[in-house]
């Protein structure tokens, strides 16, 4: 079974965002500077897309009361739907997956510094890693998240049962009518279903380093529009990063103590994963101001801000928002403008939704 549990693993947690990022990076025509950014960006933003359809998918059917083995074949075909439709267009458009800027030979001496810098990377953030594979932070907020998810998996009803008492309730009550606009539970539970993995594993132990690479990554892409694509000048960015963490978690409530301590629960998700994302995004579109499609992106990444936490309902809108007006207004692009108002949608969306459940 655990080999199983392994093989269904790397088909969901690795192949299947690759595969979703190829094809959006193609259909959004996003280029990055070399090959490693590319393989990255593909990654990361192939999470966001799962992330993203699951929340157009999860919302209506909680209202709706559905069960969440429906919800999960939904999300599934919706997936396969995307992908083929996004390949198809890619094919149609003759537009290359793996796309890069540049084309310059590394010299072998710089070859050794990368190989040096990457190493010493792997090893800060293998351990951080091996933190959360081999040692479990037990947080008061799991009685409420981790448990919602067990009870998902358990009875199949989504935010309709007590997680004080394990008693069915046929409706929404107290802590849970805010989870409603933001089921980052159900997404847990739907990831265990598909792995066969039980809920409080695949969060504690399984999911969070992958989620602690993708925070990693969008170090790493900042790195590459700050340095001009330079991979080692990327790489120290990102071995900063990860030492500070290690060291600015004094409080409860810092970033670094949300990624390297509880980065499983929604709003930690948000804090150490999306926001460092969105902000290479935004980052990415001052670098690439006359591609449109980049705001799609940032649309996306609301959407998956939306699914993991209120906080991140709010929190993606203004980030895009705010920048995007800015950004527009100095440089005299008002159509950029119009485009981060179109990406604050599924705040708006949501955000109401959330004001109006509660």
């Amino acid at each position: 079974m655990i080999v199983i549990n392994i093989l269904l693993s790397c088909v969901w947690l690795i192949i299947v965002p690759l595969a979703m990022g190829y094809v959006i990076s193609g259909a959004t025509r996003i280029q990055m500077n070399n090959k490693i950014a590319i393989v990255l960006f593909a990654y990361a933003i192939g999470n966001v897309a799962m992330w993203a359809v699951f929340q157009l998918l999860a919302v209506p059917m909680i209202l709706l009361k559905q069960k969440l083995g429906l919800l999960i074949v939904m999300w599934c075909i919706s997936l396969v739907v995307v992908f083929i439709l996004l390949f198809l267009y890619c094919k149609k458009q003759k537009i290359k997956l793996i796309c890069c800027k540049s084309k310059k030979e590394v010299r072998k001496s710089d070859k050794i510094w990368l190989v040096v810098l990457a190493t010493m990377a792997l090893i800060i953030i293998g351990y951080q890693c091996y933190k959360y594979i081999f040692f479990m932070h037990l947080d008061e907020d799991d009685s409420r998240f981790i448990v919602c998810a067990v009870d998902a998996c358990r009875d199949g009803t989504m935010y309709l049962t007590n997680p004080a008492t394990g008693d069915y309730l046929g409706h929404w009550a107290g802590e849970l009518v805010k989870d409603i606009s933001s089921p980052w539970a159900m997404y847990l539970a739907t990831m265990s279903k598909v792995l066969f993995i039980h809920p409080t594993i695949f969060a504690h132990t399984v999911y969070p380093s992958f989620l602690l690479v993708i925070g990693y990554i969008a170090f790493f892409l900042m790195g590459q529009v700050v340095f001009k694509g330079n991979i080692r000048k990327s790489i120290c960015f990102v071995i900063l990063a990860s030492i500070l963490h290690m060291y600015m978690a004094g409080t409860i409530y810092t970033q670094s103590r949300f990624t390297l301590v509880r980065i499983w629960q929604g709003k930690a998700t948000v804090a150490g994963v999306m926001i460092p994302l969105v902000l290479a995004l935004l980052m990415q579109t001052y670098e690439d101001y006359n591609n449109g499609r980049i705001y799609a992106l940032l649309f996306l990444c609301g959407l998956a801000m939306c699914l993991m936490s209120g906080m991140g309902i709010f929190f993606s809108g203004i980030m895009v928002g705010f920048y995007g007006c800015w950004y527009g207004l100095i440089n005299k692009r008002f159509r950029n403008i119009i485009y981060s108002l179109i990406a604050c949608l599924p705040t708006i969306v949501y955000g109401i939704t959330y004001i109006l459940i509660k």
